[in-house]
């Protein structure tokens, strides 16, 4: 998936190439000033996926998106970037959860805050989670309670396996509310930059084979060939975007094994492996 690319413009090893950028990457509102103001349109080159996320803070001020989640409803927002697959993006931005309880459970606290690659995502004005398109792949995304009640400043490399044309903020809480103390979770963006990078030697080795079958099926192993000493967190992540971290060994030097359990459902994910460099790799999967 990972192909050393030659260009003369690029510096070469792992420097920072030209091409498009982020429209108002810093959120910028034309919004009447107040607190919150529910009308994503004031934010320009940014637009609701669904629900109707909320500018926080707004003319002469340092603004930011704001969206909640919980019983598989919410906000989310998009902006055009064109990711090309086979290139190596850095993805950044400023990210802060929280939930309106003040002592969340765990259920609450293992919802989570999602970044991923998507075409084609308009919205209804419905809070309705949307059905995440087939190519769309995961950038990142992180339980609530790791970032929860404060800013954090994430920086990921992403070389995505397709072409999409959108990049996609949203929380994700499946749990009832009312089964949880009324609880809903809130994550709030600011400062999103994407730039093309240098690919590099260290780059290509972090690719993945999947050598088991596919589709993969509940209760057998499945054996993974990459440079397992890289290798941090592996996740599947369904089709509404919802997170399993799966456990993992180390068969040899090449090879992480994990079993899917009979808890997961029928249908297509996407397998996501972290590395400790912050890199993450990512394909389809059907689980039968």
């Amino acid at each position: 998936m990972k192909k050393i690319i030659i260009v003369t413009t690029l510096l070469l090893f792992g420097g920072i190439i030209s091409g498009q950028s982020i429209t108002n990457s810093k959120l910028t509102s034309e919004c009447p000033k107040s607190d919150y103001s529910q009308n994503v349109n004031c934010v320009g080159g940014w637009n609701a996926s669904h629900g109707n996320p909320s500018v926080h803070e707004t003319t002469d001020e340092n603004t930011s998106l704001w969206m909640w989640s919980h019983s598989n409803l919410g906000e989310g927002v998009t902006t055009d970037y064109d990711f090309q697959a086979g290139k190596t993006y850095q993805v950044s931005f400023k990210i802060k959860t929280s939930s309106n309880v003040s002592n969340p459970n765990d259920v609450v606290l293992n919802s989570t805050a999602n970044v991923r690659a998507v075409t084609g995502m308009t919205s209804t004005g419905s809070s309705d989670m949307p059905k995440t398109p087939y190519a769309s792949e995961v950038i990142w995304s992180k339980p609530m309670g790791i970032a929860i009640n404060g800013w954090k400043t994430v920086k990921v490399n992403f070389t995505p396996e397709n072409d999409n044309s959108q990049l996609w903020f949203y929380p994700s809480m499946t749990a009832n509310a009312n089964e949880n103390g009324g609880a809903r979770v809130q994550m709030e963006i600011d400062d999103v930059v994407v730039t093309p990078m240098a690919k590099t030697t260290a780059e290509v080795n972090n690719t993945f084979t999947v050598l088991s079958s596919n589709p993969a099926k509940k209760g057998e192993v499945m054996k993974i060939k990459t440079k397992t000493d890289e290798v941090v967190e592996v996740a599947l992540f369904d089709m509404a975007g919802n997170l399993k971290t799966v456990p993992f060994t180390k068969a040899d030097n090449t090879t992480i094994e994990f079993m899917i359990g009979d808890n997961f459902k029928n249908g297509i994910y996407t397998l996501t492996i972290l590395n400790d460099n912050n890199s993450i790799s990512s394909k389809n999967i059907i689980v039968k």
